[in-house]
């Protein structure tokens, strides 16, 4: 089985179970057929950060779904210009959308984020190059960035 094919937790507490027991840790990491040795160390690795407790509090936060006022605040934020990707909206379309087309989207995302679903299209990322100086005649003198969709930032 390919890693792309993987299936892995959906909902919030398995996410949660993954990175604090162990068995569910070695299990996930086996279906990317990496070494129990490697597992073993990262698995470690882990437990012994300095401060683990609030990295593990973090990083279950992260798994929460973004309340209404964290998603308003983000849409609302003074954003410099930024590209629409391949769904042709921006944060300032977001920003300037009625407020039933807002809800609608934080609705949306609300339902996604427990289930782990990602739309096809977010799982790819426009390759941009940015110039570093202006010389733009030379490949090294671009920084390239990996542009996504607005919506999957949030």
């Amino acid at each position: 089985m390919r890693s792309h094919e993987v299936s892995l937790p959906h909902g919030t507490s398995e996410w949660k179970q993954l990175i604090t027991f162990k068995p569910a840790f070695m299990e996930a990491t086996q279906m990317f057929n990496i070494p129990d040795q490697y597992c073993d160390i990262i698995w470690e690795a882990i437990r012994t950060v300095p401060g683990r407790h609030n990295t593990q509090q973090e990083l279950a936060s992260l798994l929460d779904p973004l309340s209404w006022e964290g998603f308003y605040a983000t849409i609302n934020r003074p954003w410099k210009q930024t590209t629409p990707v391949m769904s042709d909206v921006s944060y300032h379309d977001m920003k300037h959308s009625p407020a039933e087309i807002q809800e609608q989207c934080y609705q949306l995302l609300s339902r996604m984020w427990p289930e782990g679903h990602i739309p096809d299209s977010w799982k790819w990322r426009w390759l941009v190059g940015l110039l570093k100086s202006n010389d733009d005649t030379k490949l090294v003198n671009l920084r390239p960035i990996g542009v996504i969709e607005c919506l999957r930032k949030l």
